[in-house]
């Protein structure tokens, strides 16, 4: 699945070849000088997930698992920013990946480039993710495309609980031609349909769920899980590594341990599964306080499910969740 970034004034197709490129020094990643139009054969309507960036996160793997639970549509992902090798967990055979590269600043200079992308690859629905990419709604609605559906799945870290005037008034802009809202909690919902001020037959809630054939307790130890059931009491967190998910509030409570349970310590074990800004700040307060040989912090991982039933106490460190 090769990732077509696209600079100024590039075209994307439904169905492309890719002629001429560079590599970039990513695998798999791929700077196109030149994208030309096929006929694409396959029938299935195409669906365009718009995000701000696609990596390891919780939205972003909420789109994974639509991408691969919906064989009955074709699939393109595209990133205003970039995209990385979390893509690689999409298993839907001919899913797109376009990632735009937009620096940082305003990006109403992307719309025409986001509006002849999407004349070109036609879709049936654009669903865009939070405030970092509500704005293209707009260049949906002029490209014509059917059905226009925006989601919100969780608090800025700059706006926690939604009291910014400003980001109330932009998703009401933005979000003037959405057919369907979709809120990923009652108190996005309520947020959606009072602050805002959004009509409430137009915001659906959908809250996530859990695969309990995936998530479920188990007695095999994964050859990755450096500690041993018994000798060891672990305390393990999962999410990613910024601000608004606050590890190193879990990482400090860690440490303070040390002094309130002076007994215990010894056994005491942290596990934090994640990547993100703020994972080498964590290893380093825990290394400067002397206990890195009791933490592991491996950073992104694929094989939550299978770590997840070895915690003895499970964290959640985030200011909003």
């Amino acid at each position: 699945m090769a990732v077509a970034s696209l600079g100024r004034g590039v075209r994307a197709p439904g169905s492309v070849r890719i002629a001429p490129f560079a590599r970039s020094p990513e695998p798999g990643l791929i700077h196109a000088n030149g994208i030309h139009r096929l006929v694409n054969s396959d029938p299935r309507p195409l669906v365009v997930h718009l995000l701000h960036r696609f990596d390891t996160g919780g939205l972003e793997n909420g789109v994974v698992n639509v991408i691969n639970h919906l064989p009955a549509f074709r699939h393109a992902v595209v990133a205003v920013t970039e995209i990385t090798a979390f893509k690689e967990r999409v298993k839907a055979p001919g899913t797109q990946f376009i990632a735009l590269n937009k620096p940082p600043g305003q990006g109403f200079w992307l719309y025409p480039r986001v509006w002849r992308l999407l004349r070109e690859l036609r879709p049936a629905v654009v669903h865009t993710r939070n405030l970092g990419a509500m704005e293209f709604q707009l260049p949906a609605w002029a490209a014509g495309v059917p059905l226009r559906v925006h989601s919100e799945h969780g608090w800025d870290v700059n706006d926690l609980g939604g009291v910014s005037r400003t980001n109330q008034r932009l998703r009401r802009l933005y979000g003037v031609r959405t057919h369907r809202f979709v809120a990923l909690s009652r108190a996005i919902e309520t947020y959606l349909t009072g602050p805002v001020g959004l009509a409430p037959q137009r915001v659906l809630r959908i809250c996530n769920g859990v695969d309990t054939q995936r998530f479920a307790p188990a007695t095999d130890v994964p050859p990755a899980w450096p500690y041993r059931r018994g000798e060891h009491l672990v305390i393990g967190a999962v999410g990613r590594m910024q601000a608004v998910k606050d590890p190193l509030n879990l990482v400090d409570a860690f440490l303070r341990l040390r002094e309130l349970c002076p007994v215990a310590w010894p056994r005491l074990r942290l596990a934090m599964l994640g990547g993100g800004p703020l994972l080498d700040a964590a290893r380093e307060r825990l290394a400067q306080a002397g206990a890195a040989d009791q933490a592991w912090l491996p950073g992104d991982r694929s094989d939550v499910a299978e770590l997840l039933p070895h915690f003895d106490i499970f964290a959640l460190p985030s200011r909003l969740n």
